[in-house]
């Protein structure tokens, strides 16, 4: 992560540790459900895979991303180097993607793994929180992620009008997102913007960075 975000992003961004990102409703600075770079712990994970089975005969895989996103084409090209580091018998590629055909090949779910993004809609913490955890929303539809405890989570939580209890469910929902891991949490883009010194009263709204 630290060195996609310095060298890919030029330092404009934060790795987030929950779908409710900065800015959002509801946001935790305090949580600690960051993955990491543990190359001794994704070795494990891919030994014990199927019994064992997956590390004898290895596997073939693309990591799919739209053609001309060059970040996003070096996210994948780094995730594929460090697993291909582990077994000869890894073949694992960084595979651009027409725009034209790169939904299609979502929506119909042939596609091993895929980098999306997500701008919100609305300013609360259910906007992404719905998007990527229950089983209707529109992300955690194409990765086929259906976890009833968080279906459930996502529908109490917008239901709350207790700010108390909101703020215990979404953190329980990174908790969830964390050790279910649906996805790769990879990025929140950050940036600057510059002014005249007699430009004031900006306010800068980040649903429309």
């Amino acid at each position: 992560w630290d060195a996609y975000i310095e060298d890919a992003m030029m330092g404009y961004g934060v790795q987030p540790a929950s779908p409710v990102v900065q800015g959002l409703a509801y946001y935790n600075p305090d949580l600690d459900t960051f993955y990491s770079n543990d190359m001794a712990m994704a070795e494990q994970h891919f030994r014990d895979a199927w019994g064992g089975q997956l590390w004898d005969t290895g596997f073939t895989m693309i990591l799919a991303y739209n053609a001309g996103n060059d970040t996003r084409k070096v996210a994948c090209q780094i995730l594929a180097d460090n697993v291909n580091s582990l077994h000869p018998q890894f073949h694992v590629t960084a595979a651009p993607q027409e725009w034209s055909s790169y939904g299609t090949q979502m929506y119909s779910g042939i596609l091993p793994c895929f980098q999306v993004g997500w701008i919100p809609d609305f300013f609360d913490a259910h906007n992404f929180i719905y998007t990527w955890m229950h089983e209707g929303g529109y992300w955690a539809y194409f990765q086929n992620y259906n976890n009833p405890t968080a279906t459930a989570l996502v529908e109490e939580g917008i239901a709350s009008t207790d700010p108390a209890r909101r703020q215990a469910i979404y953190d329980e929902l990174a908790q969830i997102y964390y050790d279910d891991c649906p996805g790769l949490l990879l990025v929140q883009p950050t940036g600057n913007r510059y002014f005249k010194d007699w430009v004031q009263g900006f306010y800068f709204n980040p649903g429309n960075a």
